[in-house]
């Protein structure tokens, strides 16, 4: 409960700097971009802390792994909440019944365009908006499977990452 109070706490204060903005740049061509400043201020600020995450898991192990496609499936793995245009007390709805009504959580989760619907399936959501802008299968791959899990160290490193924020 101590990481979801964090996560609320910065989802207020969510702020990106010039230099977040030039990181994400750096990384993302000019569709991506478009993807990423699509999401709101405390997605953008999630997605920027768990590249930053990963680049600090990178430097802690020796890993053989893609740090352009890692990077990149971390900046743009929750682009598909975008698609519900997701307010704060939407998030916390999602949460506390995902935790505490689970099966009302996924029945509500069954009813296309609602915050329940667009937590559970943004994988598939994002997934799809970066296919439409041109992005390479195994950064498609990432996206929709960082929830689930699969095989591959960067999948694996995502996942801990997002994990950890």
């Amino acid at each position: 409960m101590r990481k979801r109070v964090r996560q609320f706490v910065s989802a207020l204060t969510a702020k990106i700097t010039p230099a977040d903005a030039l990181f994400v740049r750096s990384l993302l061509d000019v569709r991506e971009q478009a993807l990423f400043f699509g999401m709101d201020k405390a997605d953008q600020r999630h997605s920027i802390d768990v590249s930053e995450t990963c680049l600090k898991i990178l430097q802690a192990g020796n890993r053989q792994v893609n740090r352009q496609l890692l990077l990149k499936a971390a900046l743009l793995h929750d682009v598909g909440k975008q698609a519900g245009n997701l307010k704060l007390h939407d998030r916390i709805s999602v949460v506390l019944l995902r935790r505490f009504m689970p099966a009302l959580f996924f029945r509500l989760a069954e009813e296309h365009g609602t915050p329940f619907h667009i937590s559970l399936y943004h994988p598939d959501i994002g997934m799809n908006l970066c296919r439409r802008a041109g992005c390479p299968q195994d950064l498609l791959n990432l996206i929709a499977r960082h929830q689930t899990g699969g095989p591959g160290v960067e999948l694996e490193i995502l996942m801990q990452a997002d994990q950890l924020n």
